[in-house]
């Protein structure tokens, strides 16, 4: 009898040999709210990762993109999509008859300045990087001493952010997870639904003197009121298997023998090599024959061995000598049948936000450059929500320091779209 029982350890299921029992009204299953741990003198929200109650998700993440190749290069490719050639401000004088926009770009010299900045190169670069893996990033506002201005936005790693439970501080240590050691600084955090204008407010209120605040970008699509899930987090499972793919290739790569050549040799040559009266013991005896025939095992299912020769012993009973006897067999290896990971690597792509030709995956039937260089569009086209977090701190470090008179002003991002080679073999700049 099979039994399965549901979250509160009722019975759900009971499979027997003649029958099938369900419960005809499951009990109804009531979320408990995570409770927050204690951090020195902070109470912070736990990430999850193992479980929800765990607080250890972005090392949980981190270690699934170092062992994950196409997961890596998918994060990768995602961020240079969203940043594509770099920001650059504009202004939007009118939308045409088609609803396009019609840009003015901004020819103010602190501004272009600051677009071309190796900090905010930094910032994007870091910030999108974060988002996509962790599905959260931390921005680092630096205001001047009078708290007046933004001198710069510095990306936080997230595996050193936690949040309070009431929302409203970020707790900041290189020792997360572990709340039990480390230094631990407190920011404040900007609200989640009109950052600015709480930036306003705490320059107001003289809390930005000498003291940063932080911008937390979450992923949008994502139910967790505290921390976001990355996208590629619904792929797991097939993280968890294009995992496991390089180690079945390579345990079967040590261990392969496939069958050329059937060689056998004699027992009498054993008898001949290994002399029972150059041992004290039968066990030495024994010894020295199994470590003969282990180094012939290992010799032969090295990779680089592979495919080439099997050998048995036995013995001539006609005239007992060493005859050693080779014999043909039928090679049926098949490349086919070894494991691959490209449907695992397909899944985990466009998990992430990458088409897999984009990677070179060549996904179902387009091998063209024309369908890569329409998906590389599409993929420009969807990136407007990244973009805009991206900007969105940018727009406010701009009209924060210059005023409302750059209220007005929009980041946008410059895209190269690539064209045919018959259209004249060129790649077009086109600011979008």
């Amino acid at each position: 009898m099979i039994v399965g029982y549901d979250n509160n350890g009722y019975p759900s299921v009971i499979i027997g040999n003649k029958v099938m029992i369900t419960t005809e009204q499951p009990p109804i299953v009531t979320k408990q709210a995570i409770e927050p741990i204690a951090a020195g003198p902070y109470k912070i929200m736990p990430w999850g990762g193992v479980d929800e109650t765990s607080n250890d998700f972005p090392e949980v993440a981190i270690a699934h993109r170092k062992k994950t190749p196409v997961l890596h290069r998918s994060l990768i490719n995602y961020t240079k999509v969203v940043l594509g050639q770099g920001p650059y401000a504009v202004r939007i004088k009118e939308f045409d008859a088609n609803g396009g926009e019609v840009l003015e770009v901004v020819k103010d010299p602190e501004i272009t300045a600051m677009m071309r900045n190796f900090n905010i190169r930094n910032y994007m670069a870091r910030t999108m990087f974060n988002r996509a893996q962790l599905g959260n990033a931390f921005v680092q506002l630096v205001p001047n001493n009078e708290g007046t201005k933004i001198t710069k936005l510095i990306p936080i790693n997230p595996r050193w952010c936690r949040l309070t439970q009431d929302g409203k501080q970020v707790i900041v240590s290189n020792k997360f997870p572990d709340t039990e050691v480390g230094s631990m600084k407190a920011y404040l955090l900007l609200d989640e639904t009109d950052p600015f204008n709480d930036l306003i407010r705490m320059r107001d209120e003289g809390l930005l003197a000498k003291n940063s605040v932080i911008m937390h970008l979450k992923n949008p699509f994502s139910n967790n009121d505290y921390y976001s899930e990355p996208d590629w987090w619904s792929a797991l499972e097939w993280v968890n298997i294009s995992q496991r793919i390089p180690i079945a290739i390579a345990s079967g790569m040590e261990n392969m023998l496939q069958v050329f050549v059937h060689m056998k040799i004699p027992y009498s040559y054993l008898q001949r090599k290994f002399p029972r009266d150059q041992f004290q013991t039968d066990r030495e005896h024994k010894e020295a024959m199994e470590a003969f025939v282990k180094q012939l095992e290992e010799k032969l299912t090295e990779s680089k061995n592979a495919k080439k020769t099997l050998i048995s012993f036995f013995e001539d009973e006609k005239n007992g000598a060493d005859k050693w006897e080779l014999s043909i067999v039928e090679h049926k290896f098949n490349q086919e049948n070894i494991i691959n990971s490209t449907a695992s690597d397909t899944q985990i792509a466009i998990a992430a936000g990458i088409m897999p030709d984009l990677l070179g995956l060549m996904y179902g039937n387009s091998k063209g450059g024309s369908m890569q260089r329409e998906l590389l569009l599409i993929a420009y086209a969807l990136a407007w929500e990244e973009r805009q977090a991206i900007a969105d701190p940018l727009e406010m470090m701009i009209r924060f320091n210059l005023g409302d008179k750059y209220a007005d002003v929009e980041v946008k991002f410059r895209t190269t779209f690539l064209t045919a080679l018959d259209s004249g073999g060129q790649t077009d700049q086109v600011i979008a």
